[in-house]
């Protein structure tokens, strides 16, 4: 656009990334000046953005760098990595109407096994800087709300008890034996949602094609 490459020559930047950075400082200026804290996702941390008004939201799994990076640097961190946080991404193997990027999918059990060292390169959950986890659901082909509850329940119940049960009484298993109860009360309710213990019983309904 000649927008840009106008502003690239007048701010001497060399890059669209360096377009990218100097949009973020502009806004992260304004948002300061109104008392406010930017919250941007993890790009913000390349940008060196000010650690002390600025709190990043960790989606790219597979760069565990990033978010040493931003904790290293004291940026207040929110974990909500692609996998296995993003809850448009299927649920189960034979699902296809959603993401599934070089076969990885979100099942329950890992929503639930999250946070882990494994997921997060090494970094702990106990970290003083990382606020907490939070789940991402994009709709570009969710199209109705059955479709939306189908993949939101029951991960949604996963993430609430990964995020504040205490680790050293976290157990699938005993997780597992009580979502027989909360599938009870999802269909008592009218909720859509995917059976994971059997999954013959609710297929998985299709969305629109992109």
């Amino acid at each position: 656009m000649p927008e840009v490459r106008s502003l690239m020559e007048k701010e001497k930047l060399e890059s669209l990334t360096d377009v990218e950075h100097y949009f973020l400082h502009r806004m992260t200026d304004s948002v300061r000046t109104l008392g406010k804290t930017t919250i941007g996702w993890d790009e913000v941390v390349t940008a060196n953005l000010p650690a002390n008004n600025t709190l990043v939201m960790w989606w790219r799994h597979d760069q565990p760098q990033l978010l040493e990076q931003g904790l290293s640097r004291g940026y207040r961190t929110i974990l909500c990595p692609r996998i296995p946080l993003y809850f448009d991404f299927v649920q189960h193997e034979s699902h296809t109407s959603g993401r599934k990027w070089d076969g990885a999918f979100a099942p329950i059990e890992s929503v639930y096994e999250f946070p882990s060292l494994r997921l997060t390169g090494g970094i702990s959950f106990g970290s003083p800087l990382v606020m907490g986890i939070q789940a991402n659901v994009w709709t570009e082909v969710i199209h109705k709300k059955e479709k939306f509850q189908f993949m939101l329940f029951p991960r949604i119940a996963a993430l609430a008890e990964a995020a504040w049960c205490n680790d050293a009484v976290k157990e699938f298993r005993h997780f597992d034996r009580r979502m027989e109860k909360m599938n009870a009360l999802y269909e008592k309710n009218g909720i859509t949602f995917f059976d994971y213990k059997n999954p013959e019983i609710s297929p998985e309904i299709k969305g629109p094609e992109k």
